[in-house]
């Protein structure tokens, strides 16, 4: 995650979180970052939610990117099908890098 002071051209810092569970994983990440995590494959347009984005699959592994008035958002899958990380995609909300900061333990 970002630190006070290290923000990207359009002024905003960055943040990853990642969780794994045996063969499964999900990285959420986004801020002001020009390229996510690459991933080549199949593309398609979706929407989910009030976001529309772009959905990346290649065998078991998916990302689904979407182009913020600031940055990216991005969700990157290993394991897990494309129903469970849509329902992932629309169930995030925004919330303030303070509250996250505080709610990860780092200040």
């Amino acid at each position: 995650m970002a630190s006070d002071g290290q923000t990207g051209e359009a002024g905003l810092g960055f943040y990853i979180i990642t969780l794994n569970n045996g063969p499964q994983k999900l990285s959420i990440g986004g801020g002001d970052l020009s390229e996510v995590l690459p991933l080549s494959g199949d593309q398609r347009s979706i929407t989910a939610g009030a976001r529309a984005g772009t959905l990346i699959t290649t065998g078991d592994q998916r990302e689904i990117v979407f182009n913020m008035a600031r940055g990216k958002l991005f969700l990157y899958s290993a394991g897990l099908d494309e129903q469970e990380l849509l329902k992932i995609a629309e169930s995030l909300q925004p919330i303030d890098v303070k509250t996250l900061r505080a709610l990860v333990g780092t200040t």
